[in-house]
């Protein structure tokens, strides 16, 4: 698992201001040991990690892997917003050497958004804002080509859901699944998806709670939406459970001890079939990080079961991920 460290300057009441909430610096619980971790700003010991030149620090950004490379795409350099530029740059990490490099010649001002591959270069961003003060919120969908640097408009029949950021997107069988979000005076609860097959907007008509600052991961044909904060802002720790093929939310029975609520937390799965989602981080509602590390057991979807991942006393304390949220995270095999 990778991630990325937010240094961060605190807000009064950045959920409702921003959806964005303050640095991580409570002693979160640990999990194990096997991360390898990038800190955009160095402050202890990592485990193989290389580094082609000193990056600034980001959050509210994106990982996605296209092809064999890991790309980091926008995000911003802090949570107060007086002072918060985006982080225009792209960043690459070679996931096999594991070298992180920055692409200064490719500008991609967005913060907040998703962002899924759609072929070996390319990868849509959706959503999110393109600018801190004043705040303005991003086009529904860009699509960049991550190998040439170039940023177009793609086009997309129908109508698009509203204007958000602080949402989640996953892509399944070809659809692209926009859950959730804010524009920082509304919490989102509608579902849609973009069909690339025939290029074309579906909006599924289900009520459901309002949502943003959440966590999302596909497993199978499903997806799985952990955490985040209500339309009254209050942080949550359930998760719901999407069914793709019939586009319904389902019931779900959910054991063991979850985590206490939080947004922000990243939440990836393994390609290997073995229906384990791994959650680490996240914020909680005083805006202090966790470096926790759960399990969430699919196996039996649509029931889920949680488990705390401990900590070895041989673990070396150096290589454990200190507490943050708005990081990214990928499963390498």
């Amino acid at each position: 698992m990778f991630s990325a460290h937010p240094k961060s300057k605190p807000e009064d009441h950045p959920a409702a201001d921003h959806a964005s909430l303050d640095t991580p610096c409570a002693e979160g619980r640990l999990g194990k040991t096997n991360f390898i971790h990038y800190l955009s700003q160095p402050s202890r010991s990592t485990k193989l990690f290389k580094r082609g030149e000193v990056i600034n620090s980001r959050i509210h950004h994106t990982a996605i892997f296209v092809g064999s490379n890991v790309f980091m795409i926008g995000g911003q350099s802090s949570l107060d917003n007086s002072t918060a530029s985006l982080q225009t740059t792209l960043l690459v990490m070679d996931s096999s050497m594991l070298v992180v490099n920055e692409q200064k010649s490719t500008k991609v001002s967005v913060a907040g958004h998703g962002a899924v591959p759609i072929s070996d270069s390319k990868a849509l961003i959706l959503f999110g804002e393109k600018s801190i003060a004043p705040f303005m919120l991003a086009d529904p969908v860009q699509q960049i080509d991550v190998q040439t640097g170039d940023i177009s408009s793609f086009n997309i029949k129908g109508t698009a859901p509203s204007a958000r950021y602080a949402h989640t997107v996953a892509l399944v069988d070809n659809k692209v699944y926009i859950i959730g979000g804010t524009n920082a005076t509304n919490v989102f609860g509608d579902i849609s998806y973009i069909d690339l097959s025939s290029n074309s907007w579906n909006m599924i008509n289900i009520p459901r709670q309002a949502i943003a600052g959440h966590s999302t991961a596909v497993v199978g044909k499903y997806l799985v939406t952990c955490f985040g904060f209500d339309n009254k802002f209050q942080l949550q720790n359930g998760c719901n459970v999407f069914d793709t093929i019939n586009n319904v939310y389902v019931n779900s029975r959910i054991s063991g001890n979850p985590p206490t609520p939080r947004s922000y937390s990243s939440m990836v799965t393994n390609d290997n079939g073995d229906k384990v989602v791994y959650i680490f981080g996240g914020l909680d509602k005083s805006s202090r990080g966790f470096n926790d590390l759960y399990t969430l057991n699919a196996t039996n979807l649509p029931n889920l079961t949680w488990s705390p991942v401990s900590l070895s006393a041989k673990s070396n304390q150096g290589l454990i991920p200190s507490p943050r949220g708005a990081h990214s995270a990928v499963m390498r095999s």
